[in-house]
């Protein structure tokens, strides 16, 4: 098992590398079911993003393809918006999608434009938390397209403090406050990955968790107080754990996407 990790590291590696010295134009095509998309690559990293969408997270691509069509799907921490896209082009969902970081909201605004899909999205640019409040917003690299960032605390996606290279004060909400507050239809599906907060987001989401049919959440074993809470807030409002895949990640060899369903 170790090789074959070892091998599809060095594949995916490569991969990366060969598509960054290659990039000719800011507009990239790719497809998902024979469905074109485009995506907006002014640098290596939102490249990368497009031209692995079907490499870097399978499980996630195989999900959102099962979601019921026209269904209300919530996008927490969508960055430049590869799932939010997918799920709007591919299934007609009404997407919610949830990036509070500046660097990203100029990429996922043009990504929904260039997909014509702006009848189907709406960009929230603040971020999820446990209950109502002014905080400080922390992201570990102001490259577009990055991730690892944080709301109202210093930790990262492991529980170690997070690398501070930018940070600003902005407002965040709680999931239920955002269906209450700003009249959010509740959502049938959920993604959340916020690199290290998913827990405290759970905690501020009662109503959306007893409506919800699936969510799909990034949690990292190795945080402890993280994966206790997280799975005690789902299991509170009868989610079960449908499947664990392992999320490819350099550094840490322990963070998965979890699949949670209703029965």
């Amino acid at each position: 098992m170790k090789i074959i990790k070892k091998v599809y590291n060095f594949f995916l590696l490569s991969i990366y590398e060969f598509l960054s010295k290659n990039i000719e134009k800011k507009i990239t095509e790719t497809h998902v079911d024979k469905i074109k998309l485009k995506f907006y690559t002014p640098n290596k990293i939102t490249f990368f993003r497009a031209k692995t969408i079907l490499i870097k997270e399978p499980e996630t691509i195989s999900w959102i393809k099962n979601f019921s069509s026209n269904s209300i799907f919530w996008d927490v921490g969508s960055n430049v918006g590869t799932f939010t896209c997918v799920a709007a082009k591919i299934k007609k969902c009404k997407v919610y999608s949830f990036e509070p970081s500046y660097f990203n909201l100029g990429i996922l605004s043009k990504n929904v434009l260039i997909n014509g899909i702006e009848d189907l999205v709406t960009i929230l640019p603040f971020p999820l938390t446990e209950k109502i409040k002014v905080g400080n917003f922390t992201m570990s690299s102001i490259d577009q397209g990055a991730a690892i960032s944080t709301f109202g605390e210093n930790f990262s996606f492991d529980g170690s403090e997070i690398n501070k290279a930018f940070i600003y004060k902005t407002v965040g909400i709680s999931m239920d406050q955002a269906n209450k507050i700003l009249n959010l239809p509740l959502p049938d599906y959920v993604k959340i990955d916020v690199d290290g907060i998913e827990h405290l987001i759970l905690n501020g989401a009662q109503d959306v968790l007893k409506n919800t049919k699936e969510i799909l959440i990034e949690i990292n074993d190795e945080f402890e107080d993280q994966r206790k809470k997280s799975t005690e807030y789902l299991k509170k409002f009868g989610l079960n754990l449908h499947s664990k895949t392992h999320q490819y990640n350099n550094k840490a060899k322990k963070i998965y996407n979890q699949i949670w369903k209703k029965k």
